[in-house]
């Protein structure tokens, strides 16, 4: 759920900054050379939006590492990859997506001017 959460604030983040300058995530994910599932931003991924973010000054380099590892942790909600990957969920991976969360939050919060 968290992986979700960080990308549900990172969409508002960047559809926030594309109001003022229309294009611009898109253009950013396309220089970044990322895979997209399409140029809209409501259908891209977790990945695509942190890279995005974090060039964008939007979440700092700290938060952007979270993320990663928060993005492992939440495919592993399928039991046959955590399997294949021989990894396991618990309470550690938990709290480790949940403290990206709350970076997100507040790295978004500082740039919004609202922290």
């Amino acid at each position: 759920m968290a992986g979700a959460l960080i990308e549900a604030v990172l969409l508002w983040a960047l559809e926030q900054k594309d109001r003022k300058q229309p294009g611009l995530s898109l253009a950013k994910a396309k220089a970044l050379k990322l895979r997209l599932r399409g140029d809209l931003l409501n259908e891209w991924e977790l990945h695509p939006f942190v890279e995005v973010a974090a060039d964008l000054g939007i979440i700092g380099a700290d938060t952007k590492t979270e993320c990663s590892l928060a993005k492992n942790y939440r495919n592993l909600i399928h039991p046959g990859r955590a399997i294949r990957e021989k990894q396991k969920t618990d309470r550690g991976t938990a709290f480790s997506a949940v403290a990206a969360l709350d970076h997100v939050v507040r790295d978004v919060e500082r740039w919004n001017g609202s922290g």
